[in-house]
């Protein structure tokens, strides 16, 4: 990014993406002599029956409130709820403090941060063991 500009990490960037579409799109074969054939699909001790051939869906209701009586879904909502603006502080604000107070080179700025993804890298997957 230094010596070619920010234009050409982004064209970059999303050329990797294209590629990677391209590489999904051949490689990706879904399985076609899957389970969704089947009329009628069990989730649990729910019962779902599906559209197939004609007949007609019946989905489990529930108020969207009803999801934090589960103990993963309040996990999820408490881990992101902290995870979030230290990881948009890492992305945004810190990298923007560096280069204009603290008169960092891009370069050096980059380096600096690295340090918490690495950090992040290594103690997230023990983590999620742990828990």
């Amino acid at each position: 990014m230094v010596h070619y500009g920010w234009r050409t990490a982004f064209m970059l960037t999303g050329l990797l993406g294209m590629f990677w579409l391209i590489v999904w799109l051949v490689v990706y074969r879904p399985d076609r002599n899957n389970s969704h054939d089947s009329s009628l699909v069990q989730s649990g001790d729910k019962k779902i029956e599906r559209e197939n051939r004609g007949e007609t869906e019946k989905c489990f209701e529930s108020r969207w409130i009803d999801l934090f009586k589960y103990r993963q879904i309040l996990e999820l909502t408490f881990a992101r709820f902290f995870e979030e603006p230290t990881a948009w502080f890492y992305l945004t604000w810190l990298p923007k403090y560096l280069v204009e107070f603290r008169h960092f080179q891009i370069i050096e700025m980059g380096v600096s941060l690295m340090v918490p993804f690495i950090f992040f890298g290594f103690w997230l997957p023990i983590g999620r063991v742990a828990v």
